[in-house]
């Protein structure tokens, strides 16, 4: 296949800002030229109520518009009665350039998302912050799952993505200090986060967490 100029699929996220409201659909160009189509669910509570979206549905929603899209995709015309999102029959244009759609990945960064993304045939794009040891657990089971999947899309995508981190320098001693400092400070400051983003300012007139 050619390459496929980046933002080929913009009028995917173009024509869904309101409905996918704090979920988001990310597209890359990858290095070989393939468009990709990568799913999340926003982790924050101040991006949720934000969207006066409830926290308490967005896996379901995600669920739900992770097997809508590839429909809109590989359909002549479409139309669809759910839970999180209605629309009479209509023409979606225009269409992927690759055949039958781009492959679908889940982007990872909770525990167990990665299993969400094999139940569905989608490929894992995480982040790793823990050793090889459970890393390779978590490929091989999700390797066993996707094997026996219910796929959202067309196709499986049976792929693993994980980004550790590495530093390299002519100087050994030199280049394992930096490198620990640097996954040190990366860390450190993910670990201010997790707790951080929980926090949120909050008017007389917002909803209270349960």
């Amino acid at each position: 296949m050619g390459q496929v100029a980046a933002g080929a699929l913009n009028y995917l996220v173009e024509m869904l800002p309101t409905v996918l409201c704090h979920r988001k659909a990310v597209h890359g160009c990858g290095a070989v030229g393939e468009e990709v189509f990568e799913f999340a669910t926003v982790a924050a509570s101040a991006g949720d109520f934000g969207f006066s979206a409830n926290v308490d549905e967005t896996k379901k929603t995600w669920d739900e518009w992770v097997r809508i899209l590839p429909k809109m995709w590989t359909q002549e015309r479409f139309s669809y009665q759910g839970r999180a999102f209605s629309m009479p029959e209509r023409a979606i244009i225009p269409k992927p350039v690759q055949k039958p759609h781009p492959p679908m990945w889940v982007a990872v960064t909770s525990p167990g998302t990665e299993l969400d993304a094999a139940d569905r045939g989608m490929g894992s794009l995480g982040l790793t912050f823990g050793g090889f040891r459970e890393q390779e657990a978590k490929i091989k089971e999700y390797r066993r799952r996707i094997k026996v999947c219910e796929p959202a899309g067309a196709f499986v995508n049976e792929q693993v993505n994980t980004v550790n981190f590495l530093f390299c320098h002519e100087d050994l001693k030199y280049g394992v200090k930096t490198g620990q400092r640097l996954s040190g400070t990366f860390n450190y400051l993910a670990a201010q986060l997790l707790p951080a983003r929980e926090a949120m300012p909050r008017a007389r007139s917002a909803r209270a967490r349960p």
